[in-house]
């Protein structure tokens, strides 16, 4: 249902046609896609440093209206990353920083429930198990 409308709003495509993998890791540009999709971004700007995206590379316009709103930053000066998979603490950062420009931020008693909600999903260390059952 969720992913419905974020495809109808074409702020997720899937992979190819009729073809979505919810199992794959997501990409660094894969993200900055559904961010500037979602927030509407389209900053415009010169020049971007990074060797690893090119003017026809499909992610290009989106990398690049990231980077000028500053919202994202690369893996080095000059390489954005493209094709690496993005950490959850890279994607907290960047949706932060992209609600920030869009002028979009929970409200105080949001972030009290947020909070709160964390506190009461964390478990205990050894109820954690790796796909071959071995706890760590």
């Amino acid at each position: 249902e969720y992913i419905q409308a974020l495809f109808e709003k074409g702020i997720v495509k899937g992979k190819g046609q009729r073809l979505f993998c919810p199992g794959d890791a997501v990409t660094r540009e894969e993200f900055v896609k559904m961010i500037t999709e979602a927030y509407s971004l389209n900053v415009v700007g010169n020049d971007m440093a990074f060797e690893d995206v090119g003017e026809d590379d499909w992610f290009f316009p989106y990398v690049k209206s990231a980077y000028y709103a500053g919202i994202i930053n690369g893996v080095s000066e000059t390489c954005f990353g493209a094709g690496q998979p993005i950490t959850r603490q890279e994607m907290a950062v960047i949706a932060d920083r992209a609600s920030y420009v869009a002028g979009v931020g929970l409200t105080e008693s949001a972030e009290k429930t947020v909070f709160a909600e964390r506190k009461s999903m964390i478990m205990p260390r050894k109820r954690w198990r790796n796909c071959k059952g071995r706890r760590f």
